[in-house]
């Protein structure tokens, strides 16, 4: 059975909440998942990791049911200092760590921070991009939302919340900050066993595949493209 709780990573006078999933019992893989998801997109995932560790899945600070980072540091600091006090207070050391796309980021970032409490990690659809592909990206990427009298704003809010769910890439916040993440260099730095996984038709697996053009990110027995 998949349950959901909360724990405050903040403090009594200024609480900040974050939401997550548990279920299974054993060893703790905690999962990390994508932007700007929740980690009920994990949950078919959850189901199955179950049958062998417990699954603490939580929602990113500022999606899902979590509340959002008290401050913005404008990189993954915070998120990082969140995923600390929120596996401190849930009493977990030793446990493997799984990170989708901008959750797989949170996750190297966190494994280089806190290396002794991170057993193994698992990256799920991590990209690396060049400038020119961050340009590109960026460009002329956020719609002008401005309200006018014939209400063409509404339309291009409904296109932008439609196209989202169906191209890449998706642009918030928190996808900026991957955007500028140099993949292939964070990844030399980590000394847990490292496992990657990507899928064929995802259209981040060619930038993801070329941050690994080397396996000497991966331990033996670790090399799963």
């Amino acid at each position: 059975m998949i349950k959901r709780d909360y724990v405050n990573v903040g403090s009594a006078g200024r609480p900040q909440y974050i939401h997550f999933h548990r279920a299974g019992t054993g060893p703790a893989l905690v999962m990390l998942h994508a932007s700007p998801m929740s980690s009920a997109a994990l949950l078919p995932f959850i189901e199955v990791a179950a049958q062998f560790v417990t699954v603490i899945a939580p929602d990113t600070p500022g999606y899902g049911w979590s509340d959002p980072l008290v401050e913005s540091t404008g990189n993954l600091e915070g998120y990082i200092t969140a995923l600390n006090t929120f596996v401190e207070r849930l009493g977990l050391d030793g446990f493997g760590l799984y990170g989708s796309a901008t959750g797989a980021q949170i996750a190297i970032e966190y494994s280089k921070a806190y290396a002794g409490k991170v057993s193994y990690l698992i990256l799920d659809n991590a990209a690396h991009f060049t400038d020119e592909e961050r340009e590109r990206i960026v460009s002329g990427y956020f719609p002008d939302l401005t309200p006018d009298q014939m209400g063409s704003h509404l339309i291009k809010t409904w296109s932008a919340a439609r196209n989202q769910g169906l191209f890449f890439p998706l642009l918030d916040e928190l996808w900026e900050q991957v955007l500028n993440y140099p993949l292939g260099e964070r990844l030399s730095k980590l000394q847990c066993s490292v496992d990657v996984n990507m899928i064929e038709t995802d259209p981040l697996t060619g930038v993801g595949r070329r941050s690994l053009n080397t396996q000497r990110f991966l331990r033996p027995g670790n090399d799963r493209m």
